[in-house]
């Protein structure tokens, strides 16, 4: 018999991107204008200059229209694969999304010289 467990499921790979995409679209940061390029799954780029979004669908303001026309996208959260930020920003704009520059490693401290030892 299949043992049976309680509690909520465990959430998968796609489910916690589409979160994280979610959560970064909807708290934009301040100060950063909203354009650049979003790269789905399908390895397809979408440029932006705009956007608006749901709890499960992210649209997409193209600057320009695609072959057959369109000037917006719907797709959602779990599509996104990566977004690049082509607006010129400060180095710490991200910084309300959780995003922090590396820790700087240790110096090594210099070892004093030994004397030798003299009886």
């Amino acid at each position: 018999m299949p043992e049976v467990v309680e509690g909520p499921a465990p959430a998968s790979d796609v489910t916690r991107g589409s979160t994280a995409w979610r959560q970064f679209f909807q708290h934009w940061p301040p100060g950063v204008p909203y354009k650049g390029v979003v790269v789905t799954n399908q390895a397809e780029q979408i440029p932006f200059e705009g956007f608006f979004c749901t709890d499960a669908l992210l649209l997409l303001d193209r600057p320009t229209p695609d072959t057959v026309g369109a000037r917006r996208v719907i797709l959602p959260y779990e599509n996104i694969d990566a977004v690049k930020i082509t607006a010129v920003t400060e180095q710490n704009a991200f910084e309300s999304l959780g995003f922090a520059p590396p820790a700087k490693p240790e110096k090594p401290k210099p070892e004093r010289p030994r004397r030798p030892f003299m009886p």
